[in-house]
C-alpha cells in the first residue's frame, strides 16, 4: 500500500481546501498592498480589484490542478524539518504514544519508557506493532488519567474534522438556497409597474450605462427598501409607497439601483456567498463578502450623487430607508442587493455628506485591461508556486511500498549425519532414545 492510498480521502480534501485558502490569502495580501502602494481612492477601481480577487479565490483549487508547478527554493531550515517529519512518519507509521501516570511518595513511582532491545534482529521475525510508553505526572493532568489512551488513539481525527467542515458547509449552502428560493417567490409575487414616470427613468439610465435590455421594475408589499434581484435578467423592486416620492427621490433611487444592475452586483454577491460557504474556515471569505457589499453600496451612492442628486436630500432619503428597515417586524431573508442594510447607516451617511465631486460611474476599459494584465501573472504565481525541495522526500516516499515484506523464516539447524555403518556412541544413543534423555 502506497502513501497516497494510506491517506484518507477526507484528509486530502481538507488539505486541498486549506492549501487553496492560504494561496487566496497571499493573493489578497498582494492586492491590498498594491492598492495601498498606488493610493487608489476610486471606489469603482477598488470594487473591481476585490471582485477579481473573489473570482481567483473561487478558481484556486482548479488552477492548482491545471497549471504546471513553479518551483521556488525553500529555506534550508524548512527543508530539514520537512525531511525529519517525513522520515519519522515512514519509519514508525504504527507507533502510538500511551501516557501512564506517575505517583510520588505513597503513590505510583515513575515508569520507564519501554524501548526495544538494540540486539534484537528486526529482520528475523515480523514484529507486532509496538507503543511508546511516556510517563506523565498524574497530578498535572487528572483528565488524561481518567480517559483511556486507547480511546484517544482510536478516534479518527481526520474524519471528525471532515465531518465538521462538511456540516458547516451544508448549513451555509442550505441557507443560501433558502435565500434564492425566497427571492424567486418575492419576484413572482410582486406586481409589475407600468407607470411611465418610472419606466422612462429606468430606460434612460439603462441606455446611459449601456444596458441593452432594461431591467424590469415591480412593486411589492413585502419589502420596505428598494431591492435588486436576479442575475441573468435583473428586476428592481420598489416598496408600495413609491408613488408618494417626488421626482428627485425617484431619480436618486433609480440611479442607485440601475448602477447595481450595470455592475452585476447580484452575481458578485451570489459568488461571494458560495465562496464563504466553501471556505468558511478562512477569515478572508467572511471579510471579502462584507467588503464587497460595502463597496457596491458606496459605488451606487456615488453614482446617484453624480447624476445630480443633492447630498443632503439623498442622505435624508437613505435615512428614511434605514428607519423603515429598523421598524420592519422581522428580518427579510433574500438573496438580493438592498439599498439599505442594518449596520451601515452612520458610515454611509458620513461618506455621502463628505462627497465633493463627480466620479466615473463605469471603469474605463484601458484601466480594466491594465488591471487584468497585472493580475494574470500574479494569480498564476499564487496558484502554481511550490517549494523546490519540499516534494523530494514525499515523492520518493510515495513511490515506495509501505507494507513491510514478510521476513524470511529461519532455516533449521542442520542435524548431524549418522552413518548406518558406524556404531552409535553412548551419548548419541542417549540423545536418540526417550529413556536415555529421561535418565540424563
Amino acid at each position: 500500500m502506497t502513501l497516497i492510498a494510506a491517506i484518507p480521502a477526507p484528509t486530502r480534501v481538507l488539505e486541498l481546501l486549506a492549501n487553496s485558502a492560504v494561496r487566496a490569502l497571499a493573493l489578497a495580501g498582494a492586492a491590498g498592498l498594491g492598492l495601498a502602494a498606488f493610493r487608489v481612492k476610486s471606489t469603482t477601481m477598488r470594487l473591481f480589484t476585490w471582485t477579481a480577487v473573489l473570482y481567483a479565490a473561487l478558481a484556486m483549487p482548479v488552477l492548482q490542478w491545471m497549471l504546471p508547478p513553479v518551483p521556488v527554493p525553500a529555506p534550508a531550515v524548512f527543508q530539514h524539518q520537512v525531511r525529519r517529519l517525513v522520515d519519522a512518519n515512514l519509519q514508525s507509521p504504527s507507533t502510538d504514544n500511551v501516557f501512564l501516570p506517575r505517583r510520588h511518595g505513597g503513590r505510583l513511582s515513575s515508569s520507564t519508557t519501554a524501548t526495544p532491545s538494540p540486539n534484537v534482529n528486526r529482520t528475523s521475525t515480523p514484529q507486532p506493532e509496538t507503543a511508546r510508553i511516556v510517563a506523565v505526572p498524574a497530578d498535572t493532568s487528572p483528565v488524561l488519567s481518567s480517559i483511556p489512551s486507547s480511546f484517544l488513539s482510536l478516534i479518527p481525527w481526520s474524519t471528525f474534522a471532515a465531518g465538521v467542515y462538511f456540516g458547516v458547509m451544508l448549513l451555509l449552502l442550505a441557507r443560501f438556497c433558502v435565500g434564492l428560493a425566497f427571492g424567486r417567490r418575492l419576484a413572482q409575487a410582486s406586481q409589475w409597474i407600468d407607470d411611465l414616470r418610472v419606466t422612462s427613468r429606468i430606460a434612460f439610465r439603462a441606455q446611459a450605462l449601456g444596458l441593452a435590455p432594461a431591467p424590469w421594475v415591480a412593486e411589492s408589499e413585502l419589502i420596505s427598501v428598494p431591492l435588486t434581484l436576479g442575475v441573468l435578467r435583473s428586476t428592481i423592486l420598489l416598496p408600495m409607497g413609491w408613488p408618494e416620492w417626488d421626482d428627485a427621490k425617484l431619480d436618486a433611487v433609480v440611479a442607485h439601483e440601475v448602477s447595481h444592475v450595470a455592475r452585476r452586483d447580484a452575481l458578485t454577491q451570489l459568488l461571494s456567498l458560495l465562496h464563504r460557504a466553501f471556505f468558511w474556515f478562512n477569515p478572508l471569505a467572511w471579510w471579502l463578502d462584507q467588503h464587497l457589499a460595502d463597496l457596491a453600496e458606496q459605488a451606487s451612492d456615488e453614482a446617484a450623487l453624480s447624476c445630480g442628486a443633492d447630498r443632503e436630500d439623498y442622505a435624508r432619503t437613505l435615512l428614511e430607508f434605514f428607519e423603515a428597515l429598523h421598524a420592519a417586524p422581522g428580518r427579510v431573508w433574500w438573496q438580493g442587493v438592498a439599498m439599505a442594510k442594518a449596520g451601515q447607516a452612520e458610515e454611509r451617511l458620513e461618506r455621502i455628506l463628505s462627497w465633493k465631486g463627480s466620479v466615473a460611474m463605469r471603469l474605463q476599459k484601458s484601466i480594466a485591461i491594465m488591471v487584468v494584465a497585472l493580475a494574470v501573472p500574479l494569480v498564476y504565481f499564487a496558484a502554481s508556486v511550490h517549494a523546490a525541495n519540499q516534494g523530494v522526500p514525499l515523492r520518493s516516499a510515495i513511490g515506495q511500498d509501505q507494507t513491510p515484506a514478510p521476513a524470511p523464516r529461519p532455516e533449521p539447524a542442520p542435524k548431524a549425519q549418522v552413518s548406518p555403518h558406524r556404531p552409535l556412541s553412548p551419548e548419541e544413543s542417549a540423545e536418540g532414545s526417550p529413556a536415555g534423555s529421561a535418565e540424563g
